[in-house]
């Protein structure tokens, strides 16, 4: 408000004193004649040559400083007159009055004023504020963290740190956790038999007591309960446990497809293959030795051959005359039937050599060829006698019970389940009479491979 005064006083003297050196103390330029009585200020009508001199002593109404004053030319350009400024002259115009004493320091919301050597506020806008009249620096860059000492810093919004003290030391930026919890065991990691115990500070693991005899575990002494590379089998023998590495226990090893076992040499392992199991290599049968491994047995007679890890008689089918070949097979069928029947589980009983087979054997042709057979009496127990002076009538019942001909028994307990349905030529080993002793008896002609152990 002093300032808007003191300028309304300084333009205020500059007007009067311009508006009385124009009406009272200036005298206006008049027109003067020469001795023809022409006016002088005239246009030259002669057509020659002609000067204009400007009479002005300054610009109209200009107002410029002169030192520390004021000068100020009249509206009509004809003088100028001076104005002494009690506190200099600047751009044209008296200085105002100071406002504040100059070098003076205050803050105002986000703004700091300093005054001029003219008692005039100078204004700088803070970014982070304004305090004790200056302008708040920044600390720090908004997010950035160190460390000093067993303290983080964290530079907050205001670019001013925040300080966290670390009770378990300050790293990479960060208040480290506690190293332990109290009272906390372990065993040295450089020293597998020394117990070791957290400290008060909870900032390192300590040597609890002198080293252990034998080792330590969960950082108190004990016994082996093994030694080192010790096996033995679990209770079902399904894996393979070794002792671990403190020697408190057992862990597993690996888990055993056929078992585990323990050998002669009390050491366990995983058994080399099932205990019993059968199969054929190259032709020959081999039984497992779950220790061991794979130990062949004798090879097969020539007129057998090994199928499932056994040597089966192979049953030829080389007759031109097709009855002859429904006797042969029906024979062993009832052979399979009869001797194999007794127990409670699955056998192989015969292979088939089909290869000089003159035609297919179907399931309706081998059961009519005997049900019709037996109707018509061309089929009685002498097709089953044997070698060995057996009448075949044990057989031939057999082989009745098998069939299960309208009239003997209607259970039907054969079939043929091959991939066709059927028995073609075939080499010698590729089909196999097979007793199903499962839930009742009956016999299957197959694909060999179809049975484990092939």
């Amino acid at each position: 408000m002093l300032r808007e005064q003191s300028i309304r006083t300084s333009r205020w003297l500059v007007v009067v004193a311009v508006a009385c050196w124009v009406a009272a103390c200036a005298t206006p330029l008049s027109p003067t004649n020469d001795a023809s009585g022409a006016d002088s200020n005239s246009a030259d009508t002669t057509g020659g040559d002609s000067a204009t001199s400007d009479t002005s002593a300054c610009t109209p109404k200009r107002a410029q400083c002169v030192g520390p004053n004021l000068e100020v030319c009249a509206d009509d350009g004809s003088g100028s007159v001076t104005v002494t400024c009690q506190n200099g002259c600047q751009n044209g115009e008296c200085k105002p009055a100071g406002v504040c004493t100059p070098n003076t320091r205050e803050c105002q919301p986000n703004k700091l004023r300093v005054c001029n050597a003219d008692g005039q506020w100078v204004e700088t806008t803070c970014e982070l504020g304004c305090d004790n009249g200056a302008c708040v620096t920044a600390q720090c860059s908004y997010g950035q963290k160190k460390c000093e000492s067993a303290q983080l810093y964290v530079c907050k919004e205001d670019r001013s740190w925040q300080i966290t003290d670390c009770p378990y030391g300050c790293a990479n930026n960060a208040c480290l956790d506690p190293v332990c919890a109290v009272d906390e065991k372990r065993c040295s990691p450089t020293d597998d038999k020394q117990p070791q115990i957290c400290n008060s500070t909870r900032t390192a693991f300590v040597d609890n007591g002198a080293p252990c005899a034998q080792f330590c575990n969960s950082g108190a002494c004990q016994q082996a309960a093994c030694q080192p590379g010790e096996t033995r089998c679990s209770l079902d023998k399904s894996t393979l446990q070794i002792c671990n590495a403190n020697q408190t226990g057992w862990e597993i090893s690996k888990s055993c497809g056929d078992g585990c076992v323990v050998g002669s040499d009390s050491k366990a392992s995983c058994a080399l293959c099932s205990k019993g199991q059968r199969r054929c290599t190259s032709g020959v049968p081999e039984l497992c030795d779950a220790t061991k491994g794979w130990i062949a047995q004798s090879a097969c007679d020539p007129d057998s051959v090994c199928r499932a890890g056994q040597c089966l008689y192979a049953v030829l089918l080389d007759f031109l005359d097709m009855n002859e070949n429904y006797n042969e097979l029906a024979y062993y069928m009832a052979y399979c039937w009869q001797d194999y029947g007794s127990g409670n589980s699955d056998v192989m009983c015969f292979a088939i050599n089909s290869a000089p087979l003159p035609q297919t054997i179907t399931y309706d042709a081998l059961r009519g060829w005997f049900c019709d057979g037996v109707s018509a009496g061309t089929v009685t127990k002498a097709n089953f006698a044997s070698v060995n002076g057996d009448d075949g009538s044990e057989m031939f019942r057999s082989a009745e019970d098998m069939f299960g001909c309208v009239g003997l028994t209607n259970a039907i307990n054969f079939s043929i389940e091959t991939q066709s349905g059927d028995l073609p030529a075939a080499p010698v080993g590729t089909y196999c009479l097979y007793l199903d002793a499962t839930l009742i008896n009956e016999v299957f002609i197959d694909e060999c491979s179809d049975f484990s152990g092939n």
